[in-house]
């Protein structure tokens, strides 16, 4: 009887046995492959500019005043200077004209303008279509960023999306995180 040996300085040149492989199929409503593509792209900007007025800055600046205030009262020199940048950053994000992200979704992965996922480190994925919100949703297997949110712009096809992700992933319903709608209600 033959024995595997592996050479731990060189590592196991031998491919992988078949018990150890992953079998995905895709569900059912997605048999049909031969009119999917095999790179889908896009363009669109990385958020919705929306203007902010003046009573919208007036706003953002009393609640800061008011966490300032409470800092200064409780003697939290870190929170007040937390308070303070945040602000700053809240400002400067919302006079910040978005930048034009390209997306492109190939055979090995998703890519983005600056990073590539493989299917490898994705889990599942879930298309959002709620009013103007237009989202694809990556489940991933890392753990500080466990989901990854890419805009859909208006022209491109949800349903080619899914056929062709479904050939990789397993479509699977994610929620909408509770930090997404507020930065959506408050114009973020």
């Amino acid at each position: 009887m033959a024995q595997r040996i592996i050479d731990l300085k060189h590592g196991a040149k031998s491919a992988p046995l078949a018990s150890q492989k992953k079998e995905f199929r895709a569900p059912t409503g997605y048999t049909e492959y031969q009119d999917t593509p095999d790179v889908i792209e896009w363009s669109m900007y990385e958020y919705e500019l929306r203007p902010h007025g003046s009573a919208w800055f007036f706003a953002i600046g009393v609640c800061a005043l008011i966490l300032v205030v409470i800092g200064i009262l409780a003697k939290s020199y870190f929170f007040i200077i937390f308070v303070a940048l945040a602000f700053f950053l809240m400002v400067v994000y919302a006079k910040r004209a978005p930048r034009e992200i390209h997306i492109a979704l190939t055979s090995e992965g998703v890519i983005t303008e600056t990073r590539s996922y493989p299917f490898t480190v994705l889990k599942s994925f879930c298309v959002f279509e709620k009013g103007k919100v237009r989202e694809l949703s990556l489940e991933t297997i890392k753990y500080l960023q466990p989901y990854l949110r890419i805009p859909l712009g208006e022209d491109t096809d949800s349903t080619e999306i899914r056929q062709f992700l479904a050939r990789f992933l397993p479509e699977e319903e994610h929620e909408e995180f509770i930090s997404d709608q507020i930065t959506r209600k408050i114009g973020l």
